[in-house]
């Protein structure tokens, strides 16, 4: 659940996993948000929880390289954009 979105309880406490894999480069980044550690585990705190941002000379490849990374994080109650840059 978003921030601010009515009647939607905001989840928090559950582990991620995956972040380890995510590859961070001069060309990706992640970013954290609703984050949390706790005993060396990193914990949902509710909201937008992490992004996940590449640059690369190819939009396409950008966007495959993106999703590729937000693939290997997980946790209950797991969503993402799946449109972003379609209206390009």
């Amino acid at each position: 659940g978003y921030p601010g979105t009515e009647g939607v309880k905001l989840r928090s406490g559950d582990v991620i996993t995956g972040i380890d894999q995510v590859v961070e480069s001069s060309q990706s980044s992640l970013f954290f948000a609703g984050v949390r550690i706790e005993k060396e585990k990193y914990l949902t705190h509710g909201g937008r929880v992490l992004g996940v941002t590449v640059v690369d000379e190819s939009y396409l490849n950008a966007k495959f390289k993106a999703y590729r990374e937000i693939s290997k994080i997980q946790f209950s109650g797991c969503h993402y954009r799946t449109d972003i840059g379609e209206n390009l």
